[in-house]
């Protein structure tokens, strides 16, 4: 890569990175005041229910807050997260809005475990379906038409590639491409 292209890259990133750490400042900010609001409502299910969401956006917010690099998004299922952050944090979630489910006294005792286990639904369900960024291939510079040897041209044959002088006769490269040997009889 060229060294402009290194330095415009950087101030992107660094510029991701700032606007996502305003971006999930500004939502802590707003999630206190909404909390507030939230207190006033007199039914307890609908209470929690609208904090765990917002917890739940939060998450979904660190997901996107930190997805700063190179190249594009590689979109592919992963078990193990749905397995390992997924399936228990929805499990707290529910056991915290169902008596009945073992466990729910204990989780409804700790408020903060349950916002945890919001944010890291949040988080983990975008992170089941898209891992990461593929890292793209740096840029090859290609050489100029001068600086190319007239003499020899490279052509591919799908497995292996041939190189032909402009001399050379068109069976003896049909062969070679084949992949036959030659034998000094087929002159």
């Amino acid at each position: 890569m060229k060294k402009g292209n290194k330095k415009k890259n950087r101030r992107k990133n660094t510029g991701n990175l700032i606007f996502s750490a305003i971006l999930v400042t500004a939502f802590l900010f707003c999630s206190y005041f909404f909390m507030g609001m939230v207190d006033k409502v007199n039914q307890a299910w609908l209470q929690a229910l609208l904090c765990i969401l917002v917890f739940v956006v939060f998450g979904l917010f660190l997901f996107y807050a930190t997805r700063v690099g190179d190249g594009k998004q590689i979109v592919r299922f992963s078990p193990a997260t749905l397995i390992l952050m997924d399936l228990p944090a929805l499990y707290v979630i529910l056991a915290a809005m169902i008596s009945e489910l073992p466990f729910s006294a204990e989780i409804t005792s700790c408020a903060p475990v349950i916002y945890i286990a919001s944010i890291i639904l949040g988080y983990g369900i975008p992170y089941t379906f898209v891992s990461g960024y593929e890292i793209d291939p740096p840029d090859v510079e290609e050489p100029d038409e001068e600086e190319l040897d007239e003499d020899f041209v490279v052509e591919s044959s799908g497995e292996s590639e041939i190189v032909i002088k402009e001399d050379d006769d068109e069976d003896e490269i049909d062969v070679e491409a084949k992949g036959e040997p030659e034998s000094e009889e087929q002159e």
